[in-house]
């Protein structure tokens, strides 16, 4: 016998049956909809987080490579006094937008006017370009992260989703469809049954 709701074979339960049926289909549609939205949001972000993944590690490695030519032709005690009392050269603000009721996020930098160094205290003017490769290498790791949050959330929103869509149309509506189509035997076979006694009553 196929597996059904344990409740009792009414009319009322079948009417309310009926009722959660199509609440749950309404659901399953909705949901199957909110699916397709993500999985379109994510396969669109896929390809830009890449290019932001490649140009992102490019920079910081420009960045170090220019640090260690830095580091070369200045002393550690000359780059501390330097570097003392320099305002920040980026800075980065993140904002929530919410997508179907997923958290994305959006990211945007202000870079600061760069005050060239060059002559002072010994240093070099490898140093300014220093400054600006790890300011630009900290704006694009900033960028990717944001890439990466949104995708990180919209994955698993979809997961999330996509299991609640199967549970929908592969266990509770099926359950329901069953126990309705039982309920509905059970009450026709109980009419025949009254109509039979009334017929051998006359």
């Amino acid at each position: 016998m196929a597996e059904r709701l344990r409740v009792p074979a009414t009319r009322s339960v079948l009417l309310r049956l009926r009722k959660d049926r199509r609440t749950l289909v309404s659901a399953a549609d909705l949901l199957e909809r909110k699916r397709r939205v993500l999985a379109h949001q994510t396969f669109e972000l896929l390809p830009q987080w890449r290019t932001q993944h490649r140009e992102a590690f490019a920079s910081l490695t420009a960045a170090y490579a220019s640090f260690g030519r830095t580091r070369m032709r200045s002393t550690t005690d000359e780059l501390r006094q330097i570097v003392a009392g320099m305002p920040s050269m980026l800075s980065v603000a993140l904002r929530r937008q919410p997508l179907a009721g997923v958290p994305t996020y959006q990211v945007t930098t202000e870079t600061a006017p760069l005050r060239p160094r060059f002559g002072l205290l010994g240093s070099t003017a490898e140093l300014d370009r220093t400054i600006v490769s790890m300011r630009d290498a900290a704006g694009a790791l900033a960028h990717l992260a944001e890439a990466q949050a949104t995708l990180r959330s919209l994955t698993r929103a979809l997961e999330k989703t996509g299991r609640q869509v199967r549970i929908l149309r592969e266990r509770l509506i099926p359950l329901h469809e069953t126990t309705i189509r039982q309920i509905e035997d059970d009450l026709d076979e109980q009419e025949r049954s009254y109509l039979f006694q009334l017929k051998r009553i006359r």
